[in-house]
């Protein structure tokens, strides 16, 4: 498989025109910070045009609709944000009801409430570390069969810290003829290695797949997979809605090289990662919470002196659980994290969601300080970032445990430090 949208980048690059085009930088490498500058383009003759490609940008979004087994791929520069939020737009309407699983990232909230839905809550168990588990066959069809009339069933195909959903949920909505949504924004390596996850791409109607996660892509290259070929059209539509009109070249350039890369090499990589990862584990004392995905390590009671000490900087921090994403350009490191155990566990310190409570609905909203808002309901979500997940949604009331989550960690969804929320009628 050829990257040929990177290649005709990579000849206008090394054919040094003088540009009197956007943008503005006009591809001079002025500084270590531009070194990339020569590949970053707008829309030129060769180039194509995102808002409605039918040349080079068409062939790469082929290309990658192959590589992932899915009938469309859409290209996005705007991450997987905008992937969902075309695919919830094209899946239903204002007023309509959709399931969506909780720990879902706060995108899919976002585009439940941009586009007028109606949302009810598929609420997941936890391991004994308070991590989120994936979604289940069985908390699936006891959502469905509660609410049969929903249009759509959004859920994660895998979550932060590697575990992989059940294809039996997804099969179980689409039998009661929902849309199926799967948000694989973290699994852009799945189907190039067979002892991965199988994830979404060839079964769901929408599978996000936000390619900079895991693979050798710059910030925002992103991918909508469409199997549902009745709502291709108005999902081509909203994106040209949706997504800028300055799309960035250098990310999908970036894009169409990893997916080709992977296509053709994906195989060997892995199997070397897995056989790294595997050693590394073996001949470690570092406490490990169970996945599906060799390349999320989730590590419990690592010493964040010696990280820091090691100079090594993680995905994120879960409570007791330290996340570390392993990719093709970095898994040859990961002997460095040997030392760094030893970390002391906090008893009885889960850093789960707190349980819901459900409070008033309303469409008219106010900004309230922190301080003032226990006992209110929220109008937007907020919780912990990364990696993302709402402690608070709309609909629900902001307790007491909910403020001292904020008031510990790095939080979404504030504006100004005040949180949205309803005004009780």
């Amino acid at each position: 498989m050829e990257p040929l949208l990177f290649n005709e980048i990579q000849k206008y690059a090394d054919r040094a025109a003088v540009r009197f085009h956007m943008p503005g930088h006009s591809g001079e490498k002025t500084d270590a910070l531009y070194a990339s500058a020569p590949y970053d383009i707008t829309e030129l003759p060769f180039s194509d045009n995102l808002q409605n490609p039918t040349g080079i940008i068409k062939e790469a979004e082929e290309r990658a609709a192959t590589a992932y087994g899915g009938r469309h791929a859409l290209y996005l520069t705007q991450g997987a944000t905008a992937a969902l939020f075309c695919a919830i737009g094209a899946s239903a309407g204002r007023g309509d009801k959709v399931l969506v699983e909780r720990a879902c990232h706060k995108s899919v909230y976002s585009a439940v409430r941009f586009f007028g839905l109606k949302a009810e809550y598929v609420y997941p168990d936890f391991d004994e570390n308070g991590i989120p588990l994936a979604l289940t066959a069985r908390k699936a069809e006891e959502a469905i069969d509660r609410h049969p009339d929903a249009v759509a069933f959004i859920f994660n195909a895998c979550n932060y810290f590697g575990r992989a959903a059940d294809a039996q949920a997804a099969e179980a909505a689409k039998a009661a003829g929902m849309t199926v949504i799967a948000d694989q924004a973290h699994g852009a390596h799945y189907p190039f290695y067979d002892n991965l996850p199988d994830g979404f791409s060839e079964t769901a109607d929408f599978c996000a797949v936000s390619l900079h996660k895991t693979l050798d892509v710059y910030t925002g290259g992103a991918l909508l997979i469409v199997n549902n070929e009745g709502l291709y059209d108005k999902t081509c539509s909203l994106r040209a809605d949706l997504h800028t009109t300055s799309p960035s070249y250098l990310v999908m350039a970036s894009m169409d090289k990893a997916v080709c890369d992977m296509y053709n090499e994906g195989r060997k990589t892995y199997a070397e990662i897995e056989k790294t990862v595997k050693e590394f584990k073996k001949n470690s004392n570092i406490v490990f919470a169970e996945n599906d995905d060799f390349t999320r390590l989730v590590t419990l009671g690592l010493d964040k002196n010696k990280l820091a000490a090691a100079n090594i900087e993680k995905e994120a921090q879960w409570g007791d659980a330290d996340v570390f994403i392993l990719t093709p350009s970095n898994y040859k490191k990961t002997e460095l994290l040997k030392n760094c155990a030893g970390g002391q566990l906090r008893s009885g310190r889960r850093p789960y969601l707190p349980l819901p409570v459900k409070g008033v609905a309303g469409d008219r909203y106010e900004f309230v300080d922190l301080e003032k808002a226990e006992g209110r309901t929220a109008y937007k979500e907020a919780g912990i970032y990364p990696p993302g997940i709402p402690a608070v949604a709309y609909g629900e009331k902001i307790t007491a445990d909910i403020l001292k989550l904020f008031s510990e960690n790095e939080v979404f969804g504030l504006v100004n430090g005040k949180i949205c929320v309803i005004i009780d009628k």
